[in-house]
């Protein structure tokens, strides 16, 4: 009598584990980030260059971590993700990642509609103009520029920016 007890508590004792695992895994399928959105991280990566001069020397190169085969975005670091419903990118901080060179205002960067937070504080853009893609984040509430060696006017594009709260200062850009 105990044989059959003890095979029966087996057996539910994997049910129960099977049914935690699948629900485990669908409801963390749903907080992935849209692929779309992972591949224009990454091919921001690979149109700008990395140099250890570009930014405060205890910096690290964060979009180093980035490989499009990994397949959440939203684990990458400096990437933030809306919550499970939606998966969407919302915050890029590139802040102290030895980013260098000017960003081209087509470049995939600007196509993530969804983001609310910027942060390319500390890097190199060699006084390159603020792109005017940068107008194209309307949902944009935080924007940080800082130190981050842009020159020349500002945008028109940057007006666009209606939910902007936040801008850090950019005269210490150069302006």
């Amino acid at each position: 009598m105990e044989k059959p007890l003890h095979v029966f508590l087996l057996i539910l004792e994997l049910y129960v584990l099977q049914s935690t695992l699948a629900t485990k895994f669908s409801s963390s399928r749903e907080s992935l980030a849209h692929d779309d959105e992972c591949s224009m991280l990454f091919q921001f990566k690979e149109h700008i260059s990395i140099n250890q001069s570009a930014s405060d020397p205890h910096a690290y190169p964060k979009v180093a971590s980035w490989k499009l085969n990994r397949s959440d975005c939203c684990l990458w670091d400096g990437v933030e993700c809306s919550g499970k419903s939606s998966g969407h990118v919302i915050g890029i901080d590139l802040s102290s990642s030895f980013l260098y060179g000017p960003i081209k205002s087509n470049n995939s960067l600007f196509n993530l509609i969804h983001l609310r937070t910027l942060n390319l504080a500390d890097n190199d853009f060699q006084f390159s103009q603020i792109p005017s893609g940068i107008g194209r984040h309307l949902h944009l509430a935080n924007l940080n520029l800082s130190y981050s060696l842009f020159g020349g006017q500002i945008p028109n594009e940057i007006t666009q920016l209606t939910q902007l709260v936040s801008l850090d200062p950019l005269q210490k850009s150069s302006y």
